[in-house]
């Protein structure tokens, strides 16, 4: 049980860069992320919008297209 409370610490510690750390923005909100699962759909729209493969499409351009 201590070695998974100490998994996750470390997972959550380093979940963002080093450099940003300290900063409010920091970490994307996993609901406006790129890589949520539920976005899928919004993702792949961007993708054919600019004409990218999927895996191209940028939290930037996600952001851009749904004004995050």
């Amino acid at each position: 049980m201590n070695k998974l409370l100490i998994l996750v610490a470390v997972i959550t510690l380093s979940s963002c860069s080093m450099e940003k750390k300290f900063s409010v923005d920091a970490c994307p909100k996993w609901v406006d992320n790129i890589h949520n699962p539920d976005n899928q759909e919004f993702v792949e729209e961007v993708a054919f919008n600019l004409g990218i493969p999927t895996d191209k499409v940028t939290q930037a351009q996600f952001n851009k297209r749904y004004e995050l």
